[in-house]
């Protein structure tokens, strides 16, 4: 009798490794898919753009994660030297790619001339110096105030391109 119930539980155990053996393990389909995995990260980050004698910009940030094609940045404030103008820059959320830098919650702009540039998401593209949102901002110099739905701020012009927007301004 032992020996029958042994009989039966090596059959079973046969079947299902047979059965086992014949399913692919690892599915297609995930290997197909675009899984981002982490190359880099680093916390408490500060980096500098110089060349021999002058330091362009400043970059802080409390995290950044580096992927294959972008960087993920947390709480990230920039400051940036054009010209004879500073641009300052900072957001809660970030990625970067080669030329842009997208700013998500609470993204500001400001700069030397008292310009001030506020909106949920602003992009920066750093190969054509300019800033744009295609979102609801608030801008706003000295008491000056504008308020629209997507602007293109030239940095090198300082050129304001803006659409659906409402304006106050004070004279004296």
């Amino acid at each position: 009798m032992v020996i029958k119930i042994f009989y039966v539980i090596i059959s079973l155990f046969s079947v299902s490794m047979v059965f086992l053996m014949t399913q692919n393990p690892y599915s297609s389909k995930l290997e197909q898919g675009d899984i981002s995995i982490a190359n880099m990260e680093a916390k408490n980050i500060v980096d500098y753009e110089l060349n021999a004698t002058k330091t362009y910009a400043r970059y802080d940030a409390d995290n950044i994660i580096r992927y294959k094609n972008y960087d993920d940045i947390s709480n990230f404030d920039g400051v940036i030297l054009k010209g004879n103008t500073l641009h300052y820059l900072s957001s809660n959320k970030a990625t970067a790619t080669k030329d842009i830098i997208t700013f998500y919650g609470d993204a500001k702009y400001k700069n030397s001339d008292k310009l001030n540039y506020n909106s949920e998401r602003i992009i920066y593209n750093i190969a054509l110096e300019n800033l744009k949102s295609d979102s609801d901002f608030i801008m706003t110099q000295n008491s000056d105030k504008v308020v629209g739905k997507s602007v293109l701020y030239d940095m090198k012009d300082k050129k304001i391109f803006a659409k659906k927007v409402s304006g106050w301004y004070y004279t004296k």
